[in-house]
């Protein structure tokens, strides 16, 4: 499927299942291999336990996602804590990833500090986080969106259409854009029943969890959508998500799969196991002191640039691994120009994080794709919602397997 925002696309005609749309956390629908069932296992050796001498020996950047991994509703997992602790008393680089849109990234701190754990906010990477990134580097001209994934991308992004919670809502606010549409129903009115009002002047529609989902708003969003220069962005596509209870409750992919059906239009993606959140989490990494010195920041590869990602289809501004080191630039006339950068020894290299970085979670289609999709080790810990038999028959395999935190520890 194609992102396809011309205003003639609902003339035409594309059978589309909802059991197509049931996989879309596993397919990265911007092209960028997420997804790839080439790229669902990373080898055939079925997972090992992980030792923790053997972890703290081959890491440096351990990545964890939350509900499910970390917690579970308001009750801390089996030895997350003190695992955490561990972690921080041997100097390892820490990063909470959660998909979860609903909250601020200081409501995920201050849930991690009553359940005892030790945080501070710029661990915390959230896909409205990244979403809200991509705005602001979007509307500098950091960004610019390929005319293969859309012929008409707005110049700007200055007015949204938002299905989601008041959280996703204020975190995008505070990139400068207007925002209208959420939190709550909209009111049923005649020209709405009609059919015959006009869309929404927008340049995006933007998608996350909805507690406020109805026919209406899922007819708003699929007439922005399907204008020209509009684009289509969504938090996450878990289908579910787990609150503590004895089941889970349904999650941003039903939202977001009910607009993706009927505008016929698939959305950029900002969660696991989806590249943009990777990138973001990668600007972080850099930040950190002992792998990004003073003398970096002057490099080449340190500057702001327009590049083209070929993975995502989109030009954006990141730090480069060496496989990246030539590619084309952009100026002002949208041509391109192929340009070879200088290596710098000093430059950390995306693929040597990669290495370094070990990514725990209880999800295989979020979380341990996440990990494979992006070079990275992953624990798949069956304390959430992945249990031993569905790890042996899914086909996407992690590297190492726990059933908790304290097995690791006691290994």
């Amino acid at each position: 499927m194609n992102c396809r925002h011309e205003s003639d696309v609902k003339h035409e005609q594309k059978q589309t299942s909802c059991h197509a749309f049931a996989s879309i956390s596993q397919k990265d629908l911007t092209n960028d291999t997420s997804g790839d069932s080439s790229k669902t296992c990373k080898n055939s050796v079925q997972p090992s336990k992980p030792h923790f001498v053997e972890l703290l020996e081959h890491y440096d950047f351990f990545i964890f996602d939350c509900d499910g991994t970390l917690w579970s509703g308001k009750q801390a997992l089996t030895g997350a804590i003190r695992f955490i602790r561990e972690l921080r008393s041997r100097g390892k680089y820490i990063f909470f990833v959660s998909n979860n849109a609903t909250r601020m990234p200081i409501d995920t701190v201050q849930k991690a500090i009553s359940l005892g754990f030790d945080v501070v906010e710029t661990e915390v990477v959230t896909s409205g986080l990244v979403l809200s990134d991509f705005l602001i580097e979007y509307n500098r001209g950091n960004i610019i969106i390929d005319s293969s994934l859309i012929k008409q991308p707005p110049e700007r992004i200055r007015k949204a259409l938002v299905l989601g919670e008041q959280q996703l809502v204020t975190l995008l606010n505070k990139t400068g854009i207007e925002t209208f549409g959420s939190p709550g129903p909209d009111p049923l009115d005649q020209r709405y029943s009609d059919g015959d009002y006009p869309p929404d002047d927008v340049d995006a529609v933007i998608v996350g969890y909805d507690s406020s989902l109805t026919y209406l708003r899922v007819d708003r969003a699929m007439r922005a959508i399907i204008q020209p220069k509009v684009l289509f962005l969504a938090t996450n596509t878990d289908p579910a998500v787990p609150l503590g209870g004895k089941y889970n409750h349904p999650g941003a992919g039903i939202t977001v799969g009910a607009v993706s059906i009927a505008s016929e239009t698939d959305p950029l993606i900002f969660g696991k196991p989806h590249k943009y959140m990777f990138d973001y989490l990668i600007k972080q990494i850099l930040k950190q002191p002992s792998t990004n010195s003073s003398e970096e920041h002057s490099s080449p590869l340190s500057q702001s640039k327009t590049i083209q990602i070929n993975s995502s289809h989109v030009h954006q501004q990141l730090p480069l691994s060496q496989s990246d080191l030539s590619f084309e630039m952009s100026n002002s006339n949208q041509q391109s120009q192929k340009i070879e950068l200088p290596i710098n020894q000093k430059q950390i290299r995306i693929e040597e994080i990669k290495k370094r970085c070990l990514m725990f979670g209880d999800r295989l289609d979020t979380d341990i794709q996440f990990g494979i999709n992006n070079g990275m080790d992953s624990v798949l810990m069956l304390q959430g919602v992945t249990d031993a038999e569905k790890a042996e028959q899914s086909k996407i395999k992690p590297v190492y397997i726990a059933q908790n935190f304290i097995e690791i520890l006691d290994e």
